[in-house]
């Protein structure tokens, strides 16, 4: 039981947000797909223009009833979403290029030579590990049979906080804990804490009869993990998980 809680709660997903990117409507194909090719291309740094979109603006909103809808109305309204995106922005464009240009350097890097023990030959040699998915398969789940050895051999509550405290694997531990500036003088810094170690965003996901379906399917999708896991009663278990 303490080893599906323990390993359960790994399960959490984080979401990355994209800061203020937009979800316009959806479209197969639209100008940013040109716009995100050239975007992820290297080359000399790209400077684009500064200042207001006016070309973005809605002048037929009044500014003082909805600015957003004044000031990005008419992108939103032209803006195609690219394919498997939920949203879109400038946050997403750096990501890409950054992405690209990354890609490029560890492209060239497999089909260098670089000396041995150098960053170049660590950073080929872990990527094209990563890449050898057939000697992945094949390891299964044993390079973690440590890490669950640790998890069985916990038995107080010092014990497991410590595996909580380990850098690998990563845990979510029931309180998370994380520094902010504070909500009541933001002149300083605070100390807050919030629940963790859940998989689904809030506890209203867990109770609440809107959300029967995402927790049959979260079910199914622990169950699954933990039958992969060689856990016994996977299905018990996530269950009580």
């Amino acid at each position: 039981m303490k080893r599906a809680i323990l390993s359960g709660l790994a399960l959490v997903a984080l979401a990355a947000c994209g800061g203020k990117d937009k979800t316009p409507k959806r479209g197969a194909e639209g100008p940013a797909d040109a716009e995100r090719a050239a975007a992820g291309a290297p080359g000399a740094p790209k400077f684009g223009a500064f200042g207001v979109d006016v070309a973005g603006i809605d002048a037929a909103i009044d500014p003082g009833d909805d600015f957003d809808a004044y000031a990005n109305g008419a992108w939103e309204k032209s803006f195609a979403l690219p394919v498997g995106y939920s949203s879109y922005g400038a946050l997403t464009m750096v990501a890409e290029r950054v992405d690209a240009r990354l890609q490029a350097i560890v492209d060239e890097l497999l089909n260098a030579r670089p000396a041995p023990g150098s960053p170049e030959q660590k950073i080929r040699d872990f990527y094209a590990s990563y890449l050898n998915g057939a000697a992945i398969n094949a390891k299964g789940l044993a390079p973690l049979a440590g890490d669950f050895e640790s998890i069985d051999a916990a038995s107080t509550p010092e014990e497991i906080s410590a595996l909580f405290l380990r850098p690998s694997p990563r845990m979510a531990a029931p309180i998370a804990a994380f520094i902010d500036v504070d909500a009541k003088r933001p002149d300083r810094y605070a100390v807050y804490l919030t629940q963790g170690g859940l998989g689904l965003p809030n506890r209203d996901y867990y109770l609440d009869d809107r959300f029967a379906d995402q927790r049959a399917r979260y079910r199914d999708y622990v169950a699954a993990t933990l039958k992969r896991a060689d856990f016994a009663e996977p299905d018990a278990a996530a269950e009580r998980i």
